[in-house]
């Protein structure tokens, strides 16, 4: 289905009460829930170790030989795939694909451009033979790459950063799909090249359609691309709704933390940071993963897990829900956005 024919807001990609731990039993992710649609960009925030990442393998069938999925299912066009090892690779590519935070490790180092793109084609049939080459140059030009003659000759080690992240969409974009996780795509960038791939995420799901998950730390990013979030701390759900209601009146204490911790150019304070560390937090069975860092817990933050409470779209897990039902409006932006801090960085 061409990218400008396809249907938005329909669901494109589920995650059921995904549940994975490790081969010793550890559960490293605890029923997490969420819905990409067509023609959105859903963030999955969360510090380093919340589980993001591997929420992400899982959502592509490529789980480590260490890591064992205890429950829950994954769904791609309303089809469950979990554990469907050769059919959920056969829909790699074409129904979803993904990049990664840091190109060049992804990349070939022994392949030019033009045999990686060639590849992509190749294997989801999409170009052949002659015609490869003309598809490679028209991908690269979709990506912002207009030399591509020199680009489809040049190795890995010849791109910059930028230019990496935009082969690595190109090919990822080979087979059309429906679906687009990107982990952390600016993380090594600099500044002004994070804000151009930023752009160009944004040009690619709004022309064609694609659904975008977006993993990443960085709320000022969410702030501006995103159009709902999902907010995890120690694989579980903590919070999640639309991004400008969670951003502005957050009803978690984690998600309160996460904003307190970000810069922000007009605040008189600075930044304060979350006590501890991410690996601080209790199992899952035992309470809210994110009680040994918390600032507002109570007796039963150490004894059980809180359940998601929902209103108005929205959810969160926290006992305190029914002492504090609503809470204070905080400004945004918290912090300075990223295309103001590119042009900031530009000489």
């Amino acid at each position: 289905m061409a990218g400008s024919e396809r249907q938005r807001g329909v669901s494109l990609l589920e995650a059921r009460g995904l549940t994975l731990a490790s081969r010793s039993g550890e559960v490293l992710v605890d029923g997490v829930d969420l819905t990409v649609r067509s023609g959105e960009i859903l963030a999955l925030v969360g510090e380093s170790g919340s589980g993001k990442s591997l929420t992400a393998l899982a959502l592509l069938g490529l789980l480590p030989e260490d890591i064992v999925r205890l429950k829950g299912e994954v769904l791609l066009d309303g089809v469950a795939v979990t554990g469907l090892g050769g059919r959920h690779a056969a829909l790699r590519g074409r129904c979803i694909a993904s990049i990664f935070q840091d190109p060049q490790a992804s990349l070939d180092p022994r392949w030019t451009v033009g045999r990686y793109l060639g590849a992509q084609f190749r294997r989801h049939g999409t170009a052949a033979g002659r015609a490869l080459a003309q598809a490679s140059a028209e991908m690269l030009a979709r990506v912002g790459l207009a030399d591509s003659r020199r680009i489809l000759r040049a190795y890995p080690h010849e791109l910059s950063g930028g230019m990496a992240q935009r082969v690595m969409i190109a090919g990822a974009l080979a087979a059309d799909p429906r679906i687009l996780i990107a982990d952390e795509p600016t993380t090594a960038l600099d500044v002004t090249t994070q804000s151009q791939i930023l752009d160009l995420l944004e040009e690619l799901q709004a022309e064609s359609g694609l659904g975008i998950l977006l993993i990443t730390h960085d709320l000022g990013i969410v702030a501006e691309m995103a159009r709902r979030v999902v907010v995890l701390y120690g694989g579980k759900v903590m919070e999640t709704g639309a991004a400008d209601a969670v951003l502005v009146a957050p009803r978690h204490p984690y998600t309160r933390a996460l904003l307190a911790s970000m810069p922000d150019i007009e605040a008189l304070q600075p930044p304060k940071p979350i006590p501890g560390t991410p690996g601080d937090r209790l199992p899952a069975a035992s309470g809210c993963p994110f009680q040994p860092r918390c600032g507002e817990t109570v007796g039963d933050c150490a004894i059980r897990a809180p359940v998601l409470t929902s209103h108005d779209g929205r959810s969160w897990a926290c006992h305190r829900t029914e002492l504090r039902p609503t809470q204070p409006e905080l400004r945004r932006p918290h912090q300075q956005p990223i295309r103001e801090r590119a042009l900031v960085s530009l000489p």
